[in-house]
């Protein structure tokens, strides 16, 4: 890679970063001019945890910065729905008011399940009928964006084999994306990657060039670079 092709993709990596960082930590009173994101290929929101509880209307605010900035797409990190029930119809009467949230946004919105969106296969059935495949991946313009379903598996032991393999099948096809990013709900790699031990997700995502990892849960806002690739965990939106 060329030295200026590098220094664009740094620029553009900071970029998209910086967006999930704004919608984070930025506060929502629409004072300022939303800012300057420079000449990228793509720009994308990350949106953090809505639930665990939801403060009423303030996943509505950031929704609203979302919008005035304009990114090419936006795409959640789980947990948008309180769920933890067996009430089906309940779990439909959530999914409905979240899907009437979001409506307002113009650009596509794609979604991570959390632990609160898919608990029992009930509602994995009513997720997959109202909101798509739990894990699956997508390319806008380039850009290979990736998402699993690990909200159900509290450590990366407990990953399944079958979706592993899935991951590593689709990192392999698409190893050539000019980006990679990968986004799951449960931040693994802050109990893993960040301690030194290892990690079976992180060792595919070097091997495979993933450039940037985007989680949820915690509720808070850290990041780290690890082997070149950098690890978001984005703050709450809301929860």
């Amino acid at each position: 890679m060329s030295e200026r092709n590098r220094r664009s993709r740094n620029l553009c990596l900071l970029s998209a970063l910086y967006v999930a960082a704004v919608l984070a930590l930025w506060g929502a009173s629409g004072a300022e001019p939303a800012p300057s994101l420079g000449d990228c290929p793509l720009r994308f929101a990350v949106i953090g945890d809505r639930t665990g509880t939801a403060i009423a209307g303030k996943y509505e605010e950031i929704l609203l910065e979302v919008e005035r900035l304009q990114p090419e797409l936006a795409i959640t990190v789980g947990d948008m729905i309180e769920g933890y029930t067996g009430d089906t119809t309940e779990i439909k009467r959530q999914w409905q008011e979240y899907r009437e949230i979001v409506r307002p946004l113009t650009m596509p919105l794609y979604f991570t399940p959390g632990n609160h969106d898919i608990t029992q296969p009930e509602v994995m059935d009513q997720y997959r009928r109202m909101m798509g495949e739990p894990h699956h991946s997508f390319d806008v313009r380039g850009v290979h964006f990736v998402v699993l379903d690990n909200g159900r598996y509290p450590t990366v032991r407990d990953f399944p084999e079958e979706q592993l393999a899935w991951l590593t099948d689709d990192l392999a096809r698409h190893q050539d994306a000019a980006y990679t990013f990968v986004f799951f709900h449960i931040p693994y790699w802050l109990d893993t990657v960040a301690r030194g031990a290892s990690d079976p997700l992180h060792d595919l995502f070097v091997r495979y060039g993933v450039d940037g990892v985007f989680t949820g849960h915690n509720h808070d806002y850290f990041s780290g670079r690890y082997d070149g690739i950098m690890y978001t965990g984005v703050g709450a939106s809301g929860a």
